[in-house]
């Protein structure tokens, strides 16, 4: 798949993510729907979330780095957005349980960024 397929694939399935999380805020009623309600919003996010990220992640990485490989750019970015995606999503349920203090998101937030810090020594030590 060439870069600008990727990237004309992932703006639209962005996109769609967008309006999926759109469509379930607006006529999906999490008392009535139950889990399975409150499930598809989360995953709307995340995927909406992650998207976006990764998106952003590229255009500043190919704006700010333009001599890296394409390659390189697309894969860390991707994983990146994932991290946030999941960073918002555990976040939102955190706060959705009365469970959000700011040590546990703090927590949170230095998990991730140890996990980066492992998968970009994995990188630099091939």
């Amino acid at each position: 798949m060439t870069l600008g397929k990727y990237l004309f694939l992932m703006a639209l399935a962005t996109l769609l993510c967008w309006g999926a999380l759109a469509l379930v805020v607006f006529f999906v009623d999490p008392e009535s729907s139950g889990n399975f309600g409150i499930l598809i919003f989360f995953l709307a996010v995340f995927f909406a979330i992650t998207g976006t990220a990764a998106l952003l992640g590229f255009l500043l990485r190919h704006f700010f780095q333009p001599h890296e490989f394409a390659a390189f750019k697309v894969k860390n970015s991707f994983r990146q957005g994932i991290w946030l995606g999941l960073i918002v999503v555990i976040t939102l349920y955190l706060f959705s349980q009365d469970l959000a203090a700011w040590w546990n998101l703090l927590i949170l937030i230095l998990f991730f960024s140890a996990l980066e810090i492992f998968f970009v020594g994995l990188r630099k030590e091939k």
